[in-house]
């Protein structure tokens, strides 16, 4: 996901047709299934170690979630399916919010010039 922050705006700041940077970036994204399927037997580590339980008040679920948020309880509790869901559409959403406001910025700088 670090990638897809950096990818589009130096893609769209190097020149490159908005639409060739949003291809590119989403195309890209599907590394992020290596890292799920991979992670797997960390996450099969985690759940054996820490357990499935209910987050109760002070557990160790429950400081998962306040120091790692949704990236820790996807790792724990979310079926891999979702998961995958989850990611594209978020890449999808991003990366078109961000090609936009990347080529919108370009040509406003440009209109200054």
């Amino acid at each position: 996901m670090i990638e897809l922050w950096a990818a589009v705006p130096a893609g769209v700041a190097l020149g490159l047709p908005p639409i060739l940077v949003w291809l590119a970036t989403v195309a890209g994204a599907p590394v992020c299934i290596v890292v799920v399927l991979a992670g797997e037997r960390l996450r099969a580590w985690l759940v054996s170690r820490l357990g499935r339980g209910r987050a109760r008040e002070g557990g160790r679920l429950r400081s998962i979630w306040e120091r790692y948020g949704v990236i820790g309880w996807g790792l724990l509790g979310a079926p891999r399916g979702r998961l995958l869901i989850w990611l594209g559409a978020g890449v999808l959403l991003w990366t078109t919010i961000l090609t936009v406001a990347a080529a919108s910025g370009i040509e406003a700088v440009r209109d200054l010039g």
